[in-house]
């Protein structure tokens, strides 16, 4: 039920940046699930029993910029259990220029309750929201020890991450990338690539070339060279934000 919530959410803000209309909505879902679009009947949806019903009901009060709805939603949060539920309504309530909605996704990221899963979902939203995600830093790089067996589920983190912490936690992620490049998970690999890119980190030049010369796969070396191109055409690795 929370990948649930999680797909639908992706989905939806997919369809909606690509410009050509929402092949669904929140609107569909809710009426999929009986549930009326009203005001009355959306703040009514915030205590369904369904989780999936009381976050879409969030994100569509929010879609239809409805001000006097952040009372009930803050007052839902506030007894809210369900980690992705939680996350969904503080970004209806910062998309209603409510600061709660911020202070709540932020203070997710050291809830020792919450996965590393939400936690890595809670720094995905605050990167689609443009704010930091530096809180999450520390539990996001313990997954990085080498020892574990769950980077990978840090991995799409990292690039946003990496732009608001300090140059200490900077060069450590870009240092567990470039260990990444050898890992015996190709997918890994891969990812850890694509986030160096992303990074801009021209730094990993020279390690992604070795990577890419020692590659055996060759839809990953394709992968990488892609990488690499995209590496050697950027102006510079852009600085972490503690640094100005």
């Amino acid at each position: 039920m929370r990948a649930g919530i999680l797909v639908l959410l992706l989905f939806v803000r997919a369809a909606q940046s690509s410009g050509g209309g929402p092949l669904t909505s929140f609107a569909d879902s809710l009426r999929a699930h009986g549930i009326g679009l009203s005001q009355p009947a959306l703040i009514d949806a915030l205590r369904n029993s369904d989780p999936e019903i009381r976050a879409v009901a969030a994100l569509k009060l929010d879609e239809d910029h409805d001000s006097a709805s952040v009372a009930p939603i803050e007052d839902a949060l506030a007894t809210e259990t369900n980690p992705r539920t939680r996350i969904a309504m503080a970004e209806a309530l910062w998309g209603l220029h409510d600061p709660t909605g911020l202070a709540s996704l932020q203070a997710m990221c050291t809830d020792e309750s919450l996965s590393i899963f939400d936690i890595v979902e809670v720094a995905q939203q605050l990167g689609l929201i443009g704010e930091s995600s530096a809180a999450c830093a520390s539990p996001i790089l313990t997954y990085l020890d080498p020892t574990t067996d769950r980077r990978q589920v840090v991995l799409p983190a990292l690039p946003d991450l990496y732009r608001w912490v300090p140059s200490r936690q900077a060069a450590q992620i870009i240092s567990n990338l470039q260990d990444m490049l050898t890992d015996e998970d190709g997918t890994v690999r891969m990812e850890a690539s694509h986030a160096l890119a992303q990074i801009g980190s021209r730094g990993s030049i020279e390690a992604l070339s070795k990577a890419i010369a020692q590659e055996n796969d060759p839809s990953v070396q394709a992968s990488l060279e892609d990488d690499l191109d995209r590496l050697e055409n950027k102006p510079g690795e852009a600085p972490s934000a503690n640094d100005h």
